[in-house]
Parts: structure tokens; sequence; C-alpha cells
């Protein structure tokens, strides 16, 4: 488009150039043609002035030698001749350049009306370059937009994978503890109860035994309140991966549906 534009340009350049080269020629011929002019005027006042001083010559003579009046009269005759001969060249000449005139004014007419012609061309090209500008600039827009909701929905997709490592690790964590503490718990109850009975098999139970018995049983308790306090934590983590589960697939289905909606725009865009 630009190229044509150039060579449109050029073209009216070189009509423009032509026009003028025409103008110039209609502006020499006019002005020779005015020359001509005068000079004929000015013939035609000398033929005059000639003709009326012979008269007044031939007036004003009477009864004197004619002879040097007759040789005037012919030499008047003689110029005069010339000078027709002079008239008659500077007519043709005016009418030679009164038909070169017109066909110059029609040239002229014809170099004015192609390039307003090329004018209006390179008026309508400039107009379709600024309109597909104004597209491209439509279309660029569109495409920073897409790419920044692309980045976007990659970054929340990053930040939910993150989140989603970190509630593995500490379910993998919660569990780990949930298993220590029940084997801890098994373990203190098989020793209380290992006790329990050597006490009742035995007849008399000594201080000291009786302190140890006490001692397990406080321990005994302590471990069933820690596992009591992490079942309540283990139940809030699993109430809180759930939730975050769900805040993660409902984060996902907005990225495939915006992605969805971002591959259509393309294949529209594309056809």
């Amino acid at each position: 488009v630009h190229g044509l534009g150039e060579r449109l340009g050029k073209e009216l350049d070189r009509t423009v150039g032509q026009l003028e080269a025409v103008e110039r020629v209609v502006r020499n011929a006019n002005l020779e043609k005015t020359e001509l002019q005068a000079q004929l005027r000015e013939t035609i006042s000398s033929y005059t002035e000639a003709i009326e001083k012979l008269h007044q010559q031939l007036a004003m003579a009477k009864g004197g030698p004619t002879a040097s009046l007759q040789l005037q009269l012919h030499e008047a005759r003689a110029q005069q001749q010339r000078y027709q001969l002079e008239l008659q060249e500077l007519r043709a000449r005016i009418d030679d350049e009164q038909q070169r005139a017109p066909k110059a004014s029609e040239s002229s007419a014809e170099a004015q009306a192609k390039a307003e012609a090329l004018r209006g061309e390179i008026s309508k090209l400039r107009t379709s370059i600024t309109g597909m500008t104004g597209d491209a600039a439509m279309h660029s827009q569109r495409d920073f937009t897409r790419a920044e909701e692309l980045r976007r929905l990659r970054s929340d997709v990053d930040m939910l994978n993150s989140e989603k490592e970190g509630l593995e690790k500490c379910a993998a964590q919660a569990d780990k503890d949930k298993q220590d503490l029940i084997e801890n718990f098994l373990y203190v109850k098989g020793c209380l109860d290992k006790l329990q009975m050597a006490s009742l098999e035995a007849p008399d139970a000594s201080p000291e035994h009786e302190r140890e018995v006490a001692k397990l049983k406080e321990t005994y308790s302590q471990v069933v309140d820690d596992r009591n306090r992490l079942a309540v934590r283990v139940e809030a983590m699993d109430r809180d991966r759930e939730r975050q589960k769900q805040l993660r697939e409902s984060a996902l289905e907005r990225v495939m549906n915006a992605n969805a909606r971002l591959l259509e725009e393309r294949d529209r865009l594309e056809k």
C-alpha cells in the first residue's frame, strides 16, 4: 500500500510538472500574441501616418514640379507593400498561435483532470492506510489484553499448585503425628493393663509400686489428652484441606473456562 501511494505520488508530481509546462507554453503564447498585436498596431499607425503625409504633400504641390512627389509616392507604395507583407506574416503567426492555444488549453484541462483524479485516489489510499493502522492497533491491544489475562491465569494456577503442595505436606505430617500418638497410646495402655493385672494378682502393693502406677496413670491421662487434641487438630485440618480442595477446583474450573473463551476468540479472529 505504501509502495502504491509513493508511485501515485510520483505520478502526481510528474503530472503537475507537465501541467506547469503546458501553462508556461500557454503563457508564452499569450505573451507573444500580445507582442505581435502591439507590433501590428504600430505598423498600422505608421501606415496611416505615411499615407496622411503623402496626401498633405500632394495637396500642397500646386503646379510645381511633381517629379519628387511622384518618387516619394512610389517609395511610399513600395513601403506600403512591404508593410502589407509583414502584416500578412504577423496575421499568419497570430492565427497559428490562436490555433495552438486551444490545444494547450485542452492539454492543460486534461492534465488538471488527471491530477484531480490522482489526488482523489491518494486521499482514498491514505484513508485506507489510516483504517488499517487503526485495525492493527485494535488487534494489538486485544492481543495484549489476552496475553495479560493468560499471564494472570498462569500465576493463579502456580499459586494454587503451591498451596496444594503445602497442604499435602501438612496432611502427611498430621497423619504421621496421629500414627505416633496412636502407637504411644497403645504402648502406654498395654503397660497400664499389665500393671493393673499385676496389682490384682499381687497381695499387697508397696508404696513404690503405687507411685509407679499413679505415674503411669498420669502419663496415660496426658497421652489421652494429647490424642484428643491431636484428633481435634486433624479434624480441623481435614476440614481446611477439603475447603482448600473445593477452592482449588473452583479456581481451576475458572481457569479452564477462561482458557476456552480465549481459544474461541483466537479461532474467531483467525477466521
